[in-house]
């Protein structure tokens, strides 16, 4: 490790060259662990990015192979996206970078300047982008997103008992099921551009009266994220209506997911059907090292211990409701707006069929490739439990400080690498709260911290 590179720190593209910290702070907040970049991030998920934006269309595959995968990178042990290409796309879509910046890049400060070159232009890929926008406002299926997530809960429904496998298998396990990262993201990157075409459209109709643009989408139908939500909300009326399940939550959650069979038989059966439904979920769900519902159940429980407090007009239901009348009222008022003009009415209703549609489709697709992390993680974390049972690791989680090449050694000699993995641990916590730049060029070497 030098003083500005880390470990996993991957090289920035010099034909997409400006990264930036914004907004991949909402995706990966904190360092990423040696594992999850190793194993999960740079061989599956950025290659996967890399085909959703080609299928997207503003780029073709070979054009953003030039000469790293550039949509993504790492530095300083922390996640950067990419402002060139989004950049390009604008420019690709008759929008400047100045416009690009504002949308989705503000508050940051100055970012570095966009470089002019003469391939920026390319009326092949303008029209492609033209074409897939087409798309997106007037489908009302995207199936491989189906397909997708039945690929996804089939790898929960059929899971092995990882308690049996050996530790080769387990990494052999968690290799496979990554595999299919690299499909999922493809996905995950379509579903995320396009449920930014309607709201623009809407955007361009309404003089850019954002306010009034989200109140007309609403919470998108059918969303995949939020039926976690519902099931908390349910087994918590149920804590509520129990003095003694109750007694039990003011006592505290840690422990407390052992006990609970013998406290409330009933209660214990929903939330362990709970965890097997939801428990991919957790604070930081983009990082295989990271706590999951699953992994950590005190997590939901003290959801849990929270939600019971709170009197049932709070109910998820009762909001959604709440809201669709507000939906219905901010149409209305869309609709004035826009006057007795049958086309740009017209517009509007499509506009907003389609950012609803994809606002729903964008959380299928994120559900999807968190559910399939989540099943490369659980064999990890029975190696990492293994592995700290026998005296070879501190604790279970010091196993995602290994990397993805010393997986057979950690497997077959762990004692080999005990010192090293505590060692990087260190070096690990070392990279939190750091004072890292927002904008990265990767033409310049990096700046120092």
């Amino acid at each position: 490790m030098t003083s500005q590179q880390w470990i996993i720190d991957t090289q920035p593209s010099q034909r997409f060259p400006i990264y930036t910290r914004l907004n991949a702070n909402d995706v990966l907040a904190d360092p990423i662990t040696p594992l999850g970049a190793s194993l999960g991030w740079i061989p599956f998920i950025l290659p996967g990015w890399d085909t959703g934006v080609a299928a997207f269309g503003a780029f073709t595959l070979a054009e953003q192979s030039v000469d790293v995968s550039p949509n993504a990178a790492f530095f300083y042990g922390h996640l950067y996206v990419n402002m060139t290409l989004p950049r390009l796309t604008g420019i690709r879509s008759g929008i400047s970078t100045d416009a690009v910046d504002a949308m989705w890049f503000a508050g940051g400060g100055e970012p570095p300047a966009h470089v002019i070159r003469p391939d920026d232009v390319n009326a092949e890929r303008s029209a492609a982008i033209a074409a897939r926008a087409g798309w997106v406002l007037s489908t009302t299926t995207f199936p491989e997103l189906d397909e997708d997530r039945a690929i996804a809960d089939t790898l929960r429904e059929q899971r092995p008992d990882l308690a049996t496998m050996s530790a080769p298998a387990l990494v052999a396990r968690a290799r496979s099921v990554l595999s299919l990262e690299r499909l999922a993201w493809r996905g995950e990157v379509i579903a995320s551009n396009s449920s930014a075409v309607g709201p623009g459209v809407l955007g361009q109709l309404l003089g850019g009266d954002t306010a009034l643009v989200v109140r007309l989408i609403g919470k998108a139908g059918d969303v995949d994220s939020a039926a976690p939500s519902f099931a908390l909300w349910d087994l918590s009326r149920v804590i509520r209506g129990d003095a003694g399940l109750a007694a039990a939550f003011d006592g505290g959650v840690n422990g407390l997911v052992t006990r609970l069979a013998d406290i409330h038989p009933a209660f214990h059966v929903g939330f362990a059907a709970f965890l097997r439904d939801f428990g991919y979920r957790g604070p930081n769900e983009w990082d295989l090292g990271s706590e999951t519902w699953e992994t950590r159940p005190e997590l939901p429980l003290a959801l849990l211990d929270r939600l019971r407090h709170l009197d049932d007009d709070a109910s998820p239901v009762l909001r959604a409701r709440s809201q669709a009348v507000d939906t219905e009222a901010a149409l209305a008022q869309a609709l004035a707006r826009l006057g007795g003009d049958a086309t740009a009415q017209a517009t509007c209703h499509g506009a907003l069929a389609s950012a609803r549609r994809f606002g729903a489709w964008r959380e299928r697709a994120k559900s999807t490739c968190i559910k399939i992390l989540h099943e490369a993680r659980m064999p990890l974390v029975e190696l990492g439990r293994r592995l700290h049972e026998h005296g070879h690791l501190d604790h279970p989680g010091q196993i995602f400080m290994a990397t993805d090449a010393e997986l057979e050694t950690l497997a077959l000699d762990p004692d080999s690498l005990s010192a090293t993995l505590a060692d990087r641990e260190r070096e690990w916590r070392g990279l939190f709260g750091l004072d890292l730049p927002v904008f990265i060029d990767g033409t310049r070497p990096l700046p120092p911290i």
